[in-house]
């Protein structure tokens, strides 16, 4: 899979920030499905943030990057994503979450295209989107 997709959200409570990524697949049987994560980087909850940074560091490690200043930089660099299903509760249906994120061998995806990337929204010129 790749980034193919990000952007600056405020929190619904207008509290915080996060980081909204989108994923494209590059191969398989799922080749062109997309998947969302969100990224809690401005929370009054501290573990919150604490976890987003972790996961982030994760994602930036597995497009081989040691530091970004924009996720514009993770835009299209193909790695191997894995996806738990959360079974549905109550009135919510089924979702996909990210938990896992690691680097390709050789950096390429079997049979896999560069695709296009949307711009990140938000982010301030030079410097990192969620400060």
């Amino acid at each position: 899979m790749a980034i193919t997709g990000s952007s600056m959200q405020d929190t619904k409570a207008k509290t915080g920030k996060y980081i909204k990524l989108e994923f494209t697949i590059l191969d398989g049987e799922q080749k062109g499905r997309k998947i969302w994560t969100n990224l809690n980087v401005v929370n009054p909850n501290p573990v919150a943030v604490e976890i987003a940074q972790k996961e982030l560091a994760t994602i930036c490690r597995a497009c081989g990057k040691l530091t970004i200043t924009d996720t514009m930089e993770l835009h299209g660099i193909p790695f191997l994503g894995k996806i738990k299903v959360r079974p549905a509760s109550g009135d919510w249906p089924a979702t996909n979450d990210m938990v896992n994120y690691k680097a390709l061998e050789g950096g390429v995806a079997p049979g896999a295209t560069k695709p296009a990337t949307s711009g990140s929204k938000g982010a301030k010129k030079g410097g990192v989107p969620w400060a």
